[in-house]
């Protein structure tokens, strides 16, 4: 009766959603229709989105529980293909894995003072120590 008061209802985004992980990874050589989303609503600086993980469902270990949720994918982020957020308009934004390769911290050496004697100045502005 009073359309004007119904908001219309976005299409099933999945298939679009595949398809962006995919091309955001063109090395990757997988099948867009084999791949499984999660969605779940959320915000991102204030404005209402739809987060999202996309993960490949052969990819899990034999025995391993079928995640069904976006949060069972928490503490598995090495089954994520990709994931993001998808705009009210359907604007899709990917987020950018994270590197899996991990550099380690270099050790701290301890800085030599005889050579910097120009440093009293910068820690003590009026040229003094107290």
């Amino acid at each position: 009766m009073f359309s004007f008061l119904r908001r219309s209802q976005p299409a099933d985004s999945s298939g679009t959603i595949r398809q962006a992980v995919v091309d955001g990874r063109p090395e990757s050589g997988l099948d867009p229709q084999a791949l499984t989303v999660l969605q779940r609503r959320g915000s991102y600086s204030g404005r209402s989105v739809t987060y999202f993980r996309v993960f490949h469902p052969t990819a899990l270990a034999a025995g391993a529980a079928q995640p069904r949720r976006y949060e069972d994918l928490d503490g598995h982020p090495e089954l994520v293909v990709g994931s993001g957020h998808t705009e009210h308009g359907g604007v899709i934004v990917l987020t950018s894995r994270p590197s899996t390769h991990t550099t380690p911290t270099p050790d701290r050496l301890l800085a030599r003072r005889d050579l910097h004697d120009d440093d009293e100045r910068v820690v003590f502005p009026t040229g003094g120590s107290s």
